[in-house]
């Protein structure tokens, strides 16, 4: 039967004149909406939430978000908990994929004993990038601060430098509210051991308040750049693109199944796309791109076969 995988184009920016590439929002890794999630989890019993997308060759039940106990903790009685709450109307900040307004998580006091943890491997990506909506149930018994840290051995250790921002923020809304945290650190790339921390500070001891949790994302930079220098054809016995030229949607059908790289570039060799898809039938939306040649690239990841296509944009 075939596949069909649609990547859309929408998140392409313009080339600035002077040739530099403008970065562009990175490839949606994964996502929890938790719309789903309508479960009570209590500690110290060990539970944890799936995301509801992975990108391709990514296993959501790898990527996990977690609230569990410190050690050692602060509170010596804690019956501490999560659970879900139901959306109201800003809790589409950040929702993806059609996400309509739903469930969210909620971290419940008191959480001075403990912390967020979100499991979520990067293998195949860089320039990593940290995205969720937050708000506070009340600024007199809510967790006010949030201190980031994060781990690339599965929190056998933990850093708090390399992020492009300050190591905290405040929850300072009773409304979701975007937060989003670049990990600079290079080593955080393609690494199967990627964790994200949040601990809380100020108004975390009492047994009532929280903060709600929704639309948490990882995003970033595909590292399997294609560099093939082969000789380019317009077709290729195992794929085809139609239609061409190209006014707005296309598709390129291929052969061969499994999980395959797709890059676009101009005929200057900028590089407009990068993502991945998986399947026999792969549907694009070029609206965005400008009018003129494009090269398409598609490398399968199993055999390792390159193809390249040329396409006209009107």
């Amino acid at each position: 039967m075939k596949k069909n995988f649609l990547i859309a184009l929408t998140s392409l920016l313009a080339l600035a004149i002077s040739g530099e590439n403008c970065r562009a929002q990175g490839t949606l890794i994964y996502y929890w909406n938790f719309n789903n999630f309508t479960s009570v989890i209590h500690w110290p019993a060990v539970a944890s939430v799936g995301a509801d997308f992975g990108a391709p060759g990514h296993d959501t039940a790898k990527a996990r978000v977690v609230y569990t106990n410190q050690y050692p903790g602060v509170s010596s009685g804690y019956a501490t908990y999560a659970d879900f709450v139901s959306g109201d109307i800003s809790d589409t900040v950040n929702a993806r994929m059609g996400a309509t307004s739903g469930n969210g998580f909620r971290a419940r006091n008191p959480s001075d004993s403990m912390e967020l943890r979100f499991y979520m491997p990067s293998v195949h990506y860089k320039n990593l990038q940290v995205k969720y909506a937050c708000e506070a149930s009340s600024f007199t018994s809510g967790m006010l601060q949030q201190l980031y840290s994060y781990s690339v051995d599965s929190g056998a250790t933990w850093k708090t430098t390399g992020t492009g921002l300050s190591t905290w923020s405040d929850t300072t809304t009773l409304t979701y509210s975007l937060h989003s945290i670049h990990i600079n650190d290079t080593i955080a790339n393609n690494n199967a051991k990627f964790v994200f921390r949040i601990t809380f500070n100020f108004n975390t001891t009492g047994t009532s308040g929280n903060n709600r949790f929704d639309n948490i994302t990882l995003e970033g930079d595909s590292t399997n750049v294609l560099t093939s220098v082969e000789q380019l054809s317009n077709s290729s016995p195992a794929y085809s693109l139609f239609p061409n030229p190209v006014t707005n949607n296309f598709e390129i059908s291929c052969v061969n199944d499994g999980p395959k790289m797709i890059q676009i570039t101009n005929i200057t060799g900028q590089t407009v796309y990068t993502g991945q898809a998986n399947g026999t039938n792969i549907s694009l939306n070029a609206t965005l791109l400008t009018g003129g040649m494009y090269i398409v690239t598609i490398r399968e990841d199993i055999s390792g076969i390159i193809t390249k296509m040329k396409f006209t944009k009107l």
